[in-house]
């Protein structure tokens, strides 16, 4: 990049390090995080918290959440192993995974990976995920996450 008026902007460090790397001068990238919406992003009441819950169906379980793109490098399998043997000792555990298929073909990347589970962890998965592959509203995704017992990220 041979113009010094021309800035690179990326959220984080460590995709600036890998610019870097690809010999952009650090003085012409930016850092700026992501920002959220605090008025939608926000902690539920309690009350409203399990009006959600009710509405999704997980009155009586531990929800994990997992919200991306299910790709390996994001690591599905590695979850769901988890859950499975979380689900061996704590049988309420659920995860739920919220792709989307309009921009990942999430949905058809879990379907691939069946067949890298035990029959024991397939057993012990059966009724515990549920899969969203639709685009919400941000108001939408916020209840996910309001609902939710964890969020999950198992880079």
């Amino acid at each position: 990049m041979s113009s010094p008026d021309v800035v690179l902007v990326t959220p984080s460090q460590w995709s600036k390090d890998g610019i870097v790397s690809c010999g952009i001068p650090e003085s012409q990238i930016a850092v700026v995080p992501h920002g959220v919406d605090t008025d939608i992003f926000r902690p539920a009441e309690a009350d409203e918290r399990l009006r959600l819950r009710r509405e999704f169906g997980w009155d009586d379980h531990f929800i994990f959440l997992n919200v991306g793109g299910q790709f390996w490098w994001k690591n599905p399998e590695l979850l769901l192993k988890a859950v499975a043997f979380v689900a061996k000792q704590r049988p309420a555990a659920r995860v739920v995974l919220k792709g989307v298929d309009a921009v990942y073909p999430s949905r058809n990347a879990l379907a691939g990976m069946g067949g890298r589970f035990t029959p024991a962890e397939r057993s012990l998965l059966e009724g515990r995920v549920q899969y969203i592959g639709g685009t919400l509203s941000y108001a939408r995704l916020a209840d996910l996450y309001r609902a939710a017992d964890a969020l999950v990220l198992p880079y």
